[in-house]
C-alpha cells in the first residue's frame, strides 16, 4: 500500500507540473515560434508516452490490492480514480492545446502569406507610380519629378507629365505589368481560400483572419483599378501622340504655305508669271488635298472628347487652333491668284508693247526711204501700220 500510495502521489505531482507546464507557452507570432511549439508540445507528448509504463504499473498495483480485498481498498479505489481523471485531463489538456498549436501556426503561415501578398502588391503600387503619367504631351520638366507614397500619387497622377519619347517603352513595360498580375491572381486566390478554410474551421482568430481577407481584397481591387486606370491612360496618351505627331505634321505643311502665301514675288516677265501660276494652281490643289487630313484631326479630336480621353481639352483647344489656321489660307490664297491674273495682264501688255516696238524698228527704215523701187513696199508697210493700229 505503501509503495502504491507514493507512486500515485508521483504521478498525480508530475500530471500538475506537466499541465502547468503544457499551459505555460503562450501562443507565437510568427512562423518560426509557431513551429518551436509544435516540436516542444511534440516533446511534451512524448514524456507523457514515456509515463505509460507508471501509469500501468500503479493501476496494476492498485487492482491487487483491491482483489486481496486490503483493508485500505476504498481509498485505493477512489485514488485509482484520480489517476485514471488526471492522466485523462492531461492528454485532453495536450490535444486542446495541440489544435490551438495547429490554429496558431496555420494563422501565422496565413498572416505570413498576407504579408508577403502585401509586400508584392506593394512594390507593384510602385511601378504604377514610378511611370509618371498625366494631362499633356507639351512639358517635359515634370518627367523628374517622384512620388512619395501611392495614395498621394493617385490622385495627383491626373497633374503629371507623360514623356513622349518613352511612352512606347512605357506601354510596353505595363503589358508586362499587367500580364504579371494575371500570374499571381492564383496567388491571391489561393490566399483567399486558406483563410476561408480557417473560417470554415471556426479558427480561434476568426474575426482577424476575416479582417486580413477583407483588407487584401481590397488592396487588391485598388491595385487592378489602378492599373486599369493607367492601361487606359497610356492607351490615351499613345493615341494623342500620334494625335499631336499629325497635327506637327499639318502645322509645319501650313508654315511652308503661309509662307509661299506671303511672298512678294509676282514674276518679272511673262514666263516667270505663268510659272508662278502654275505653281499656284498646284497649291490650291494641295491645300484641297488637305482638307480630309483636317477633317481627319477634327473626327479624331471628337471622338477624344466623347471618349473622355484625360486630356481632351488640350486637344479640342489644339484642333480648333488647327483648323481656324487652315481656314485662314482661303484669302490670302485668293488675293495671290488674282494678284498673278493682274501680272498676267500687265506682262502680257509688256509683251505686246515690246513686240510693237521691234516690229516699229524693223519697219522704220523702210519707212524713211527715198528709193523710188521702195514706194509699192511703202504702200503695203503704211497700209498695214494702220491696220494694226
Amino acid at each position: 500500500l505503501q509503495r502504491f500510495t507514493a507512486d500515485f502521489r508521483d504521478l498525480t505531482s508530475w500530471v500538475t507540473e506537466m499541465k502547468a507546464l503544457i499551459n505555460a507557452d503562450e501562443l507565437a507570432n510568427d512562423v518560426a515560434g509557431a513551429e518551436a511549439l509544435l516540436d516542444r508540445h511534440q516533446e511534451h507528448k512524448g514524456e507523457i508516452d514515456a509515463h505509460e509504463d507508471s501509469f500501468r504499473t500503479t493501476d496494476e498495483a492498485g487492482q491487487a490490492l483491491l482483489s486481496t480485498g486490503h483493508y485500505a481498498s476504498e481509498e485505493v479505489k477512489e485514488k485509482l480514480g484520480i489517476l485514471a481523471q488526471e492522466k485523462e485531463s492531461l492528454l485532453e489538456l495536450w490535444e486542446v492545446r495541440r489544435q490551438q498549436y495547429e490554429q496558431c501556426m496555420d494563422l501565422q503561415l496565413f498572416y505570413r502569406d498576407t504579408e508577403q501578398v502585401d509586400n508584392w502588391m506593394s512594390k507593384q503600387e510602385a511601378f504604377l507610380l514610378n511611370e509618371d503619367l498625366g494631362d499633356s504631351l507639351d512639358s517635359v520638366e515634370a518627367l523628374l519629378k517622384k512620388h512619395e507614397d501611392f495614395e498621394k500619387s493617385l490622385s495627383a497622377q491626373e497633374e503629371k507629365i507623360t514623356d513622349p519619347s518613352n511612352l512606347q517603352g512605357k506601354v510596353q513595360k505595363h503589358q508586362a505589368f499587367e500580364a504579371e498580375l494575371a500570374a499571381n491572381q492564383s496567388r491571391i486566390d489561393a490566399l483567399q481560400k486558406s483563410g476561408q478554410e480557417l473560417l470554415d474551421r471556426k479558427h480561434y482568430a476568426s474575426a482577424e483572419v476575416n479582417a486580413r481577407m477583407e483588407e487584401v481584397s481590397e488592396q487588391w481591387k485598388k491595385l487592378l483599378e489602378a492599373t486599369d486606370l493607367k492601361g487606359i491612360k497610356l492607351r490615351e496618351a499613345n493615341q494623342q501622340q500620334q494625335f499631336n505627331r499629325n497635327v506637327e505634321d499639318i502645322e509645319l505643311w501650313l508654315y511652308e504655305v503661309e509662307g509661299l502665301l506671303a511672298s512678294d514675288d509676282y514674276g518679272k516677265d511673262l514666263t516667270s508669271v505663268q510659272n508662278l501660276q502654275k505653281k499656284h494652281a498646284l497649291l490650291e490643289a494641295d491645300v484641297a488635298a488637305h482638307q480630309d487630313r483636317i477633317d481627319g484631326i477634327t473626327i479624331q479630336g471628337r471622338q477624344f472628347q466623347e471618349a473622355g480621353h484625360f486630356d481632351a481639352d488640350n486637344i479640342q483647344k489644339k484642333q480648333e487652333a488647327l483648323v481656324v489656321r487652315y481656314e485662314a489660307l482661303r484669302d490670302p490664297m485668293t488675293a495671290r491668284k488674282q494678284k498673278l491674273s493682274d501680272s498676267l495682264r500687265l506682262q502680257q501688255l509688256f509683251r505686246d508693247v515690246e513686240d510693237e516696238e521691234t516690229w516699229i524698228r524693223e519697219k522704220e527704215p523702210i519707212a524713211s526711204s527715198t528709193n523710188r523701187g521702195n514706194v509699192m513696199q511703202h504702200c503695203d508697210v503704211r497700209s498695214w501700220f494702220l491696220t494694226r493700229r
